[in-house]
C-alpha cells in the first residue's frame, strides 16, 4: 500500500509539471485521479476544474468528462446543455464515445442535435 501511495505522489508530481508546461494530456489526466479518488481523495469539482482546464487546451476526453459531471451534476451545476455543447465538440474532435453520450442526452430530450449522423 505504502508503494502505491508513493507511486501516487510521483505520478501526481509529474503530471501537475506537465500541465503547468501546457499539456492537455496531463491535465485530463489529473481530472481522472481526482474523479476517481487514485492517490488523492475523490473530488469531483477538483476534476471539473482539471477537465476545464484540458477543454481549454483541446483535450476531447476532457470534454466527454466534463461533459458527464455537467450532465450527472456531479460536482458542478447539472447543466444538460453544456453536457451536449461539451459532447458534440468531442464527437467533432473525433472521440469514440462522444455521439453516444449526445443520444442519450437526445433520448432525454436534451442537447437535440440535427448534424448528428444517424
Amino acid at each position: 500500500m505504502r508503494n502505491r501511495t508513493m507511486a501516487y505522489a510521483q505520478v501526481l508530481q509529474s503530471y501537475k509539471k506537465m500541465a503547468a508546461a501546457g499539456s492537455a494530456e496531463a491535465m485530463l489526466n489529473l481530472g481522472l485521479l481526482y474523479e476517481n479518488g487514485q492517490g488523492v481523495p475523490r473530488d469531483a469539482l477538483m476534476a471539473s476544474r482539471w477537465y476545464e482546464k484540458a477543454v481549454e487546451a483541446g483535450s476531447a476526453g476532457a470534454m466527454v468528462r466534463l461533459g458527464v459531471l455537467s450532465a450527472n451534476g456531479t460536482g458542478i451545476r447539472k447543466d444538460l446543455e453544456r453536457a451536449a455543447e461539451l459532447f458534440k465538440k468531442a464527437r467533432d474532435l473525433g472521440h469514440p464515445s462522444a455521439q453516444a453520450f449526445i443520444d442519450q442526452l437526445a433520448a432525454k430530450g436534451a442537447g437535440r442535435d440535427s448534424t448528428a449522423s444517424s
